[in-house]
């Protein structure tokens, strides 16, 4: 029987998780409040857990590490430790609300992801139950999951710290990376590694640096300076290179640990408008790089080679101004794409467009989205929306779009209708006793109505 509720509330507060303060500094002025806030009788720079903090360090360039474990909070690793994904009474698609400024997501699998609220990490599923709970440092800008080594990494905003959560069976521990500069970009690198940009003010060291951290060892190995070559990156993992972009694309090749500055090839003048991340899928098929005024193309994205930065077709976003943003699916089947105002799908392979999806403004005015992220075998989306009111909070959407049509009815009259086209979507939803709300047209998704 499929789920009747998919709009929920969910209050992230500190306690929700119904635990103490997991060490000093995990919420924003922790570190100079006066207060003992993890009660274990020090308090502010005078507990070890603020070492790292720029409140207690005076911003002092390097890169250190302290590490905190703590009991487990997580009640199941299914979500985690997956091989398929259980979608069997899963709504298609649906919403959960947040109090508090949701910034990212992260997919794990079967209607579980990991948001972060401030400077707390939530580990919930679509109904909102939540299975974990990791209190970190600084306000999260970006969240990334490295399932391989069962990492959870987060960058902070206007921050030179990393933190590092590693996910154990029973426990987790927290480790964190001064870095020296602010960090503004990472990605992934090979098992295990972080790729992170810093931002270098100094007048001796102007531009971006690109740091690795080595979650096996802790530390960070390798600090490189690329000038103005930019921070959005992405890592090729099969090819053995990092690849960067500002208004050029850039490719540097990466052996033994070290980082080549000097590039192995360029793509001039691909973007002069507002910049989104750029994507590469896992396959190394595919490049993608979100322009605001598209890529020379009007407002397409070019699908490039990553192997010598030929254009192989485009991706075309028309109706509100241009793509802001893409992601290829882990399969590398499928290409996310974004124009801040709705979500689109595309066949990665052919750039056909199969479906999109807006979010939920009955609950969340003129949102706004902050981030989407695909789940590990790619069969779910989830994007995180700021909404125009304080009082809204912010708005988690899912939306599994291989999920087959199925029909629900209940003595209630309760049903729920999902049917998928080639070219689109049409979705009805009611709650428990609610009327039927209408139906979107092909390709576009109705309205919600009766939901409790």
């Amino acid at each position: 029987m499929m789920r009747q509720l998919s709009v929920i509330t969910f209050l992230a507060i500190t306690a929700c998780s119904g635990q103490e303060r997991a060490f000093e500094g995990g919420l924003a002025g922790e570190c100079s409040d006066g207060q003992d806030n993890d009660g274990d009788g020090k308090t502010d720079c005078d507990d070890s857990d603020c070492a790292l903090h720029l409140d207690c360090n005076g911003g002092q360039a390097g890169t250190q590490t302290i590490t905190t474990t703590t009991t487990t909070t997580s009640e199941s690793r299914h979500g985690w430790d997956c091989e398929e994904e259980v979608l069997e009474g899963l709504n298609r698609s649906g919403t959960l609300m947040l109090e508090g400024n949701g910034t990212s997501v992260a997919g794990l699998c079967s209607g579980e992801f990991m948001v972060a609220i401030g400077a707390d990490v939530h580990w919930l599923d679509i109904s909102g139950a939540l299975y974990g709970y990791y209190p970190l440092t600084d306000d999260v800008m970006k969240l990334t999951i490295d399932k391989t080594s069962e990492t959870l990494w987060a960058s902070h905003n206007e921050s030179n710290i990393v933190s590092q959560v590693t996910l154990g069976s029973t426990a987790y521990t927290m480790s964190e990376h001064m870095l020296s500069g602010v960090v503004r970009r990472t990605t992934t690198g090979m098992t295990g590694q972080l790729f992170v940009a810093t931002e270098e003010t100094t007048t001796d060291n102007s531009g971006s640096n690109i740091s690795l951290i080595d979650a096996t060892d802790g530390a960070s190995s390798e600090t490189w300076n690329l000038g103005d070559y930019g921070q959005r990156m992405a890592f090729d993992t099969i090819n053995s290179q990092l690849i960067v972009a500002q208004n050029d694309i850039t490719m540097f090749s990466y052996e033994g640990g070290t980082l080549n500055v000097k590039p192995v090839l360029a793509a001039p003048g691909v973007c002069s408008g507002t910049r989104g991340e750029l994507s590469l899928s896992q396959d190394s098929q595919h490049l993608v790089y979100p322009c605001a005024n598209g890529n020379g193309q009007g407002v397409n994205m070019v699908d490039f080679s990553p192997t010598d930065l030929s254009s192989t077709g485009t991706y075309s976003i028309t109706d509100n101004g241009g793509p802001m943003g893409a992601k290829f699916s882990p399969d590398g089947s499928l290409l996310l794409a974004t124009d801040n105002t709705s979500t689109y799908i595309f066949d990665a392979n052919t750039h056909e467009l199969l479906t999109s999806n807006t979010p939920d403004t009955e609950q969340c005015q003129s949102p706004s989205l902050l981030e989407m992220t695909w789940s590990p075998l790619s069969a779910a989306v989830y994007t995180v929306w700021s909404c125009s009111s304080e009082e809204q909070g912010a708005q988690v959407s899912w939306w599994f779009p291989q999920l087959e049509a199925t029909t629900t009815t209940t003595d209630t009259g309760t049903s729920t209708t999902t049917t998928t086209t080639g070219t689109g979507t049409s979705t009805t939803t009611t709650g428990e006793t609610g009327e039927t709300g209408e139906t979107g047209e092909t390709g576009e998704t109705g309205e919600t109505g009766g939901t409790k």
